[in-house]
C-alpha cells in the first residue's frame, strides 16, 4: 500500500464554515468546502476551465464558485452550469 491509500486529517470540522479552505496533502492541492447538505467536499483546487484556484472563490448552495468565470461545481466535482458539464476537477471520495 502506498501513502495515498491512507486517511489524512485535512482540517477540523469547526474550521470549515462558509469560506472554502485550501490544503495541500502529499503534494496535491485540494479545496475543502461544505456541500449541499453540509457534508464536507474535497476537490482538486483548480477550475477545469482556466486552472484558477477554486479555493479563491466562494462556496454557496452546496457548490464552489470559480472566481474567474463564476462556474459552479458541486461536491462531486460536477459542474452545476450546463456550459461546462464535460469538464470536472478530480474529486476525493470519503471527504
Amino acid at each position: 500500500m502506498g501513502l495515498r491509500d491512507y486517511w489524512y486529517i485535512a482540517a477540523e470540522s469547526r474550521e470549515l464554515k462558509q469560506k472554502p479552505i485550501a490544503v495541500t496533502l502529499l503534494g496535491e492541492h485540494i479545496v475543502l468546502f461544505r456541500a449541499e447538505r453540509g457534508e464536507v467536499a474535497a476537490l482538486q483546487d483548480r477550475c477545469s476551465h482556466r486552472n484558477m484556484a477554486l479555493s479563491r472563490g466562494r462556496a454557496s448552495s452546496g457548490c464552489i464558485t470559480c472566481p474567474y468565470h463564476g462556474w459552479q461545481f458541486n461536491g462531486a466535482g460536477r459542474c452545476a452550469v450546463q456550459r461546462c458539464r464535460a469538464l470536472r476537477p478530480n474529486s476525493f471520495p470519503g471527504a
